[in-house]
């Protein structure tokens, strides 16, 4: 069942991965379903503590309150770490955090160079997409982040 629930998991982060990135916005419904997956994760694993959702939720509130009251982060984004605070670890969370948002910078700074490039070989002038650029897409920094993190805990189990 918490294989199920996991892969249930993964696929709603997939779905907000691309809604994010396409419209930098997080449904409510998304956000609703990613954290009942999550409690559902977290009371079909033993070895969760409710210490670990209050670390969790402590580090979402350090790390996205600041740019929420600034506007650079929505709270379509800070529903979702909160959802997620329920299944991961601290250490999980802040690292697909981390990673997540290290390759999409990665991923957001070849795009714009791409463009640049482009921009200066072809004689038109292409009009660049600014709302693709405008913000980071956190719930895309989300997935890959998780996908990153997952795939290196499977590395280093074996």
């Amino acid at each position: 069942m918490a294989v199920v629930a996991e892969i249930s998991l993964y696929s709603l982060l997939l779905l907000v991965a691309i809604s994010d990135f396409r419209e930098r916005r997080i449904s409510n419904q998304l956000n609703l379903l990613i954290a009942v997956n999550a409690a559902l994760l977290h009371l079909l694993d033993d070895g969760s503590s409710t210490v670990f959702i209050a670390v969790n939720l402590v580090l979402t509130a350090i790390l996205f309150l600041p740019g929420y009251f600034t506007g650079n982060v929505g709270a379509g984004d800070i529903k979702l770490f909160c959802g997620l605070s329920l299944c991961w670890s601290p250490t999980f969370f802040l690292w697909t955090l981390g990673s997540g948002i290290a390759l999409l910078l990665l991923f957001l700074g070849m795009l714009s160079l791409k463009k640049r490039v482009r921009r200066h070989s072809c004689s038109k002038v292409e009009k660049t997409n600014t709302k693709l650029l405008s913000r980071m897409p956190l719930g895309t920094a989300v997935f890959v982040g998780a996908i990153f993190t997952q795939w290196l805990t499977l590395l280093t189990s074996y």
